[in-house]
């Protein structure tokens, strides 16, 4: 009974002729302690966790899965005005996301699958400079042509 700290006790209690007062005093401190714990303990056990291991497992596991359906199937594209969430030609991991603000010509052609998911998803607006007029027509025709062979998978782009 004396594993309490000796601050516990009123120093009144801590010499020999109070010997058993400060034995009933031990008790009585320790049995307090004992059930004030034992009350801390039981509160513990009776509040339940926000979310176990598994819960977040599964939870992580459907956002990552989510996240990568949308990168998957849809390219973030960033245009003067705004972000536009476009759907992709073919269901590939490339360019999740384009900043198209900046982009000549050469940079477009090299982009194609970009441009004839941008007239696909009828947004051809985002084309809409000066310098790309005739490259707007001739991946328009592009994809006309694509649409008409009635093909699901790009061979030659």
């Amino acid at each position: 009974m004396r594993d309490l700290p000796k601050y516990a006790l009123p120093r009144a209690f801590a010499n020999r002729r109070g010997a058993l007062v400060t034995e009933l005093l031990l008790t009585f401190h320790a049995s307090i302690f004992y059930k004030q714990m034992a009350k801390r303990q039981q509160l513990m056990d009776d509040k339940k966790p926000a979310m176990n291991r598994i819960e977040s497992f599964l939870l992580g596991l459907v956002l990552g899965v989510a996240t990568l359906y949308g990168a998957m199937h849809y390219t973030v594209v960033r245009a003067q005005d705004g972000f536009h969430f476009v759907p992709k030609f073919t269901a590939r991991l490339d360019t999740p996301y384009v900043d198209i603000r900046s982009l000549n010509l050469e940079q477009w052609q090299r982009r194609q699958l970009l441009a004839m998911s941008i007239l696909k998803a009828k947004k051809g607006y985002l084309l809409e400079a000066q310098q790309l007029s005739a490259f707007k027509l001739s991946t328009q025709q592009l994809l006309e042509q694509y649409a008409a062979d009635g093909r699901t998978r790009t061979s030659r782009l």
